[in-house]
């Protein structure tokens, strides 16, 4: 039961975040060829239109995949005004600020429903506590971060997929009110993680965006290549440590 609460709890999570960049990548005209649910090899799905929505195995992630998104990929002439690579920055900026956005709405939005569920119909009143609420979680947040780079929160102290099966339980047990609670405040943390200015993730992406900005020319796919190695390495490595504190925890 607390293994299914976790996967539901970061299926929910991941389908809001990679909603969001399919949403602005179709708004603003961007082929989309696949939307997925976790990684690795197809468990099921379907294809409508240009698109193929699959859940796959590995329920830890997942991903959009636009016409134009892999830097090797070779684009007819045809083809360039429906491609992710050839749009203007500001464009792919916008598809790919969209993941991590709708992650700190969804989070304002679970809490703006657990006003309702108590019973609190007062709509105003409900919509701007639910922004402060939202807007005090992502700062206590991106504290935390600042502080574990700073040294002052200690590495061992970051969770990992064990944890979160963990906090599942604990807040299931505790009535569904708890759950969304943990819900949004781990939709917050993927949103900021998302951020940050590492190759692969979202906050990568955007970094390159800006030094493309700066120079006026797009950067070399070579360049891309590497540091897309480099950020995947970094991930793993954050995840297998992230495990090792879980494993660690529970040995104690």
């Amino acid at each position: 039961m607390a293994i299914l609460a976790a996967i539901f709890l970061l299926g929910v999570i991941i389908f809001v975040h990679e909603l969001g960049h399919f949403l602005f990548a179709k708004l603003l005209g961007i082929r989309v060829l696949k939307f997925s649910l976790g990684f690795g090899p197809k468990l099921i799905g379907i294809k409508y239109g240009d698109t193929e929505y699959v859940i796959s195995y590995i329920p830890l992630g997942g991903y959009v995949k636009m016409l134009g998104e892999n830097p090797t990929e070779e684009i007819k002439e045809e083809e360039k005004i429906v491609t992710f690579k050839y749009q203007s920055i500001w464009k792919r900026f916008l598809i790919i600020v969209a993941g991590p956005l709708f992650n700190i709405l969804f989070a304002a939005t679970i809490f703006y429903s657990i006003f309702l569920l108590k019973g609190n119909f007062n709509v105003i009143r409900n919509i701007f506590i639910s922004i402060g609420i939202t807007w005090e979680a992502l700062t206590i947040t991106v504290v935390s971060f600042i502080n574990l780079i700073g040294g002052i929160i200690p590495a061992s102290s970051i969770g990992g997929p064990i944890a979160i099966v963990q906090m599942a339980s604990e807040q299931t047990a505790n009535g569904f009110i708890s759950y969304l609670i943990l819900m949004a405040f781990i939709s917050i943390n993927i949103g900021i993680v998302n951020l940050l200015p590492i190759p692969i993730l979202d906050g990568g992406h955007i970094f390159f965006m800006g030094i493309e900005a700066i120079k006026k020319k797009p950067i070399s796919r070579k360049f891309i290549l590497n540091s897309q190695r480099i950020g995947l390495v970094m991930i793993l490595s954050l995840m297998g440590f992230t495990v090792y504190n879980d494993i660690a925890k529970l040995l104690k």
